[in-house]
């Protein structure tokens, strides 16, 4: 089986999962029979033409990519089977496709994202994605229920499987001096935008930070309406920090020193900060939400999403803990981090290829 993968995602979660899958896909299907459609932007970033290109067309030829060019190259190559892990199954494909599922935030929330026609597209992409594919893989058990209780898929279209999890990254140790960073400090992970939450994580953070002195790392790159968040750290300061953007290696200097990880998000269809706040074995606190207690289970803590007095309380009770407490959680989630990682596994991938072809 000739097997295509959608490898244009180049930021983000998105991009994270198609790389990790690519990698594991190559060493455990015979040599040749997976290729990579935009393995450029998978492996480290666009051509220089190619970006070019991007800025001068913008939104055209994000579609003549789309519909025209993806489906050429599967035609060429004579793919069996096409991955689209980048939402967007064309029209003039004529072969079976899986679609992987990340959340639905972007069809049911569309005005927490970038306004324009990219937006309104993406989100016709999805839904029409969803119809089109053989098989639906959901990136979790809670985004699976989503699929099948509130969108209307048959639960027979529909498998969970967790992202694949990439080998772990050296940390790297300039990443203080190069960052400004002094320890203690509690860290938060991911893109700044609306459904992180971090209004109500950085309210609670001033509140526990007259009681603890400990700042709060938001590590991420700028993402979309996010005057506000960065408006609210600025002033926050020093109770709270913002990085910008960071590389792999620095992310796993910060998670290997924080005192502990918190991720607060509204809605979330995985969240890749706590799997590797997991498998670092780093204290969690984590808003009370269907995902974070479905990857973490008793291995965190848990505040109601909109509650501050509660996160604070929970932030506070988190920088207490006992060496005893931390060390019993530290055995929780190297166990939920291993059950992560077996529940991704490159052969359920296979194996959902398989059924479909």
């Amino acid at each position: 089986m000739n097997i295509l993968l959608d490898a244009r995602p180049s930021v983000g979660g998105m991009a994270r999962y198609a790389a990790a899958l690519l990698s594991q896909l190559e060493g455990a299907v015979p040599p040749g029979c997976v290729r990579a459609y935009g393995r450029k932007a998978c492996r480290g970033g666009r051509s220089a033409g190619r970006r070019i290109a991007r800025r001068v067309a913008g939104f055209p030829l994000r579609v003549l990519d789309d519909q025209v060019c993806l489906p050429v190259r599967a035609a060429l190559w004579r793919a069996d089977l096409f991955h689209a892990t980048f939402g967007v199954i064309p029209a003039a494909l004529r072969i079976p496709a899986v679609m992987t599922f990340y959340d639905s935030w972007a069809i049911t929330h569309t005005q927490e994202r970038p306004p324009g026609r990219r937006t309104l597209y993406e989100r016709r992409v999805v839904l029409a994605g969803l119809r089109r594919a053989a098989h639906v893989i959901a990136i979790s058990r809670a985004v699976a229920r989503e699929l099948t209780e509130s969108m209307g898929l048959a639960a027979s279209r529909v498998t969970p499987i967790y992202p694949v999890m990439a080998d772990s990254v050296q940390p790297d140790p300039h990443t203080p001096e190069r960052l400004g960073l002094k320890q203690p400090f509690l860290l938060s992970v991911g893109t700044l935008e609306p459904r992180k939450n971090l209004g109500v994580l950085i309210a609670a953070q001033c509140a526990a930070w007259r009681q603890t002195g400990v700042p709060l790392v938001l590590a991420g790159a700028r993402g979309w309406r996010d005057e506000s968040i960065v408006a609210a750290a600025v002033a926050a300061a020093p109770a709270v920090r913002l990085t910008g953007h960071v590389t792999d290696s620095e992310l796993a200097w910060l998670y290997q020193q924080a005192s502990a990880v918190v991720q607060f998000s509204r809605y979330e269809g995985f969240d890749y900060p706590v799997a590797e706040a997991l498998r670092a074995e780093v204290p969690l606190v984590l808003s009370d939400i269907e995902v974070h207690r479905e990857l973490a289970g008793e291995a965190a803590m848990y505040a109601p999403p909109d509650d501050v007095e509660a996160l604070k309380m929970a932030l506070i009770r988190r920088l207490e803990q006992s060496d005893a407490d931390r060390a019993r959680e530290s055995t929780r989630a190297q166990a939920r981090f291993e059950e992560i990682r077996s529940l991704g596994a490159v052969e359920r991938y296979v194996d959902c290829y398989r059924g479909v072809g």
